[in-house]
């Protein structure tokens, strides 16, 4: 009786397959416009709203939450930023033993697209840079 089930999730996630109807987003105070808090079913929208202290809190733990996600999305985006593809070439020009490994597992995993879509393959740009690679300096061909 004195519980409603609460889901916090953005607009545009996949497994985002709760009615637009049950979006109650506006009784929270959100730090980013693509969080949305939906209610399972419409009862538990009476239950929030007919109960004031249930309603607190569960705005202060959906905005305590929403923040702590938040954080966590905005550091995974910073430690994502510390590399990018020329780092990863750079690294395995430097790094033989690693650059062969990579090339082997690459070459059986690409194996079916080159056969069936080889102008895709032929379309990623740091794999063909990474192919150059490895044939001049170690005359491996992927």
């Amino acid at each position: 009786k004195n519980s409603a089930k609460i889901v916090l999730c953005t607009r545009f996630h996949e497994n985002n397959r709760l009615k637009p109807e049950r979006d109650i987003s506006e009784l929270f105070s959100l730090p980013d416009p693509l969080l949305r808090v939906f209610v399972a079913k419409p009862s538990d929208a009476v239950k929030l709203l007919r109960s004031g202290g249930l309603l607190e809190k569960a705005q202060l733990y959906i905005e305590k939450l929403s923040c702590e996600v938040l954080q966590k999305a905005n550091a995974l985006e910073a430690n994502r930023k510390l590399f990018n593809e020329n780092d990863i070439l750079e690294y395995f020009r430097k790094h033989k033993k690693e650059r062969k490994l990579a090339a082997t597992l690459i070459k059986e995993h690409l194996k079916y697209q080159k056969q069936k879509a080889p102008d895709i393959v032929k379309s990623f740009k740091y794999y063909k840079e990474f192919e150059k690679m490895c044939f001049e300096l170690d005359g491996t061909k992927l």
